[in-house]
């Protein structure tokens, strides 16, 4: 089976988004809070941070190179869940932070442009004022944006889910992405006898719930695996997964080729901890990572992740051909395009092609992160489980969880979560508390 995997990506930016001052030494932790215990007590990136009433409060105001720090004790007041803060003290015993500073962040200025190509799964509102849903963003696009039309497109009114947009923009202070430039393109299928062949190909066998036997699996990358013939397991697996799936795929008829069968299926590889997704919708969940998640909203993160990769990549059927699958192979699993797939340029698949050449491994991580965050709102999931989950499903030892640094993919979760998804913002209709799964 042709697949790509969900294979956690460890090569993300350093988490820090700001640089102290020269005169200001390391703080013992730098990012979000990701959980408040009570007034004197809350987590940093995963770790637990003490106060004391000795513990100073500075907010730090960053202007281009410029940092200017006052002392503020009203941020004693005023921590919140998804806060970037900086704090500076030593460990004690417990492996606990206790505080002798903490510094809030105001960074006024520019924000950079953002650019990226992904599958739009929603209009919000049409022309004039065209907000769609897309790479895990909800972005804007004004009339007074530079907008191009691939054919059959030709004007924003018909704009619709499952088609692709290129964009360039920069969040404005509530969250929403506003796009200076939109390019919209549609992907046409037009090799259906190499869906065929791969399909022919295809080596998965299910479970046999009948006689109780293991099925067998070819991932591919020399990784094998076996499916458990456990029917609870995977009915868990299918209502879960069923539930993320967009209703852009739900709406499209069958037998159009953009349509992806979903499938869902739990299968035993200790080597794998995230989820594994072939082109054609399949998404396989090691048994060990269903029994490390605490809760279905956490389960939830793991197949949303491998769900978003497959709707990301699905163009990949159509952009490259048979003899090239090779090299594109070696692409999905985050590697730059190389040889003669570097100059594709088709009228459907060329500004695909042309984009991911240029985007990283850590770059199309980041992207599955957001789109799955989206999936998991959209389905009703707590999309706040979602870091605990990467947490856990990287973790040596799920008891130390609290007195270690989150993974960076759970840290860039954190990152949208900040931004999107906390009360204030508009970029996503969101709240502290979402419509969750089972517990």
């Amino acid at each position: 089976m042709r697949i790509f995997a969900t294979i956690l990506c460890l090569s993300f930016l350093p988490v820090s988004l700001y640089a102290p001052a020269q005169d200001v030494p390391t703080p013992t932790v730098d990012g979000y809070i990701t959980a408040i215990t009570s007034k004197t007590e809350f987590d940093v990136n995963g770790q637990h941070v003490i106060t004391t009433p000795k513990t100073e409060y500075i907010r730090r105001t960053i202007t281009k190179q410029q940092e200017t720090d006052t002392p503020d004790p009203s941020i004693a007041n005023s921590l919140a869940l998804g806060k970037q803060v900086q704090v500076f003290g030593d460990k004690n015993g417990k492996h606990q932070i206790v505080a002798t500073q903490i510094f809030m962040h105001q960074r006024s200025g520019k924000e950079k442009a953002v650019t990226g190509f992904a599958v739009i799964q929603k209009v919000i509102t049409g022309k004039p004022n065209l907000v769609v849903e897309a790479d895990g963003y909800r972005m804007s696009i004004p009339s007074s944006a530079t907008i191009q039309y691939q054919a059959p497109l030709t004007s924003a009114s018909t704009v619709a889910p499952n088609w692709w947009i290129s964009y360039t923009g920069k969040f404005g202070k509530d969250g929403l992405l506003v796009d200076n430039q939109a390019t919209f393109s549609q992907f046409v299928f037009s090799a259906p006898h190499m869906l065929k062949t791969m399909h022919d190909e295809e080596k998965f066998v299910p479970p046999d719930y009948a006689t109780k036997k293991n099925g067998t699996v070819n991932l591919g990358y020399g990784i094998k695996g076996t499916l458990p013939a456990d029917q609870k397991i995977n009915e868990r697996l299918r209502q879960i997964g069923e539930r993320l799936i967009p209703t852009c795929q739900r709406d499209l008829e069958s037998g159009n080729l953009q349509k992806i069968n979903f499938q869902f299926y739990a299968f035993d590889n200790k080597h794998i901890r995230a989820a594994v997704a072939s082109q054609d919708g399949k998404i396989l969940v090691p048994v060990q990572t269903v029994a490390r998640m605490q809760t279905d909203d956490q389960l939830s993160a793991v197949l949303a992740n491998g769900i978003a990769q497959a709707l990301e990549w699905q163009p990949l059927r159509d952009v490259f051909s048979q003899s090239n699958q090779a090299s594109a192979m070696m692409a999905v699993g985050g590697l730059p395009f190389i040889g003669p797939l570097a100059g594709i340029a088709l009228e459907s698949g060329g500004l695909y092609a042309a984009h991911h050449a240029q985007t990283s491994g850590q770059a199309l991580e980041q992207q599955r992160a957001r789109v799955g965050l989206s999936l998991m709102h959209d389905a009703g999931y707590d999309v706040f489980q979602a870091p605990t989950a990467w947490q856990i499903l990287m973790a040596k030892d799920v008891k130390k969880i609290g007195t270690k640094q989150m993974p960076q993919q759970s840290l860039y979760m954190w990152e949208i979560l900040s931004k999107e998804y906390l009360p204030g913002s508009n970029a996503v209709i969101a709240s502290n508390k979402t419509n969750a799964g089972s517990k």
